[in-house]
């Protein structure tokens, strides 16, 4: 199951990329949502196979690594969860007029019977909050840019 998401943040590559993936920033726009505890030292420079747990409104636990980093262009992760497995990949393209073309790519593996139904059963959930996490980002680059 695949899903893109495109948006246009008015903020130039450099801030909506470091917005998207700095600490910080990164808790600020998955705020109420998610908690975000690293497993293994995160390097800036090169955060390939950093190891995290997303801890999802309290009490839903996701393992999560960092499996692409291309700054300011690329930025994806590998997400597990029991059966459901995916990943999401952040695209950035430079705009004109300093704006920046995020691109989201989600895909959700679903080769197994139990990955089937559990990508059908969480898609909703998935998609939403998402959707929302990418609105909150777009919301926080922009900010940050005018501030």
């Amino acid at each position: 199951m695949q899903k893109q998401y495109t948006l246009t943040i008015k903020a130039p590559i450099e801030k909506s990329f470091a917005t998207a993936t700095e600490k910080p920033s990164m808790e600020h726009w998955m705020q109420g949502d998610i908690f975000t505890h690293f497993k293994t030292l995160r390097d800036s420079d090169s955060p390939v196979g950093t190891k995290f747990k997303h801890i999802i409104r309290g009490f839903f636990d996701i393992e999560g690594e960092v499996i692409a980093y291309q700054n300011p262009l690329v930025f994806g992760i590998g997400l597990q969860a029991g059966p459901l497995k995916g990943t999401i990949m952040y695209r950035f393209e430079e705009l004109e007029n300093t704006e920046t073309k995020l691109t989201c790519d989600l895909e959700i593996l679903d080769g197994t019977k139990a990955r089937r139904i559990a990508s059908k059963t969480f898609f909703p959930i998935i998609h939403k909050l998402i959707t929302k996490h990418l609105e909150s980002l777009k919301q926080l680059a922009e900010e940050q840019q005018d501030g």
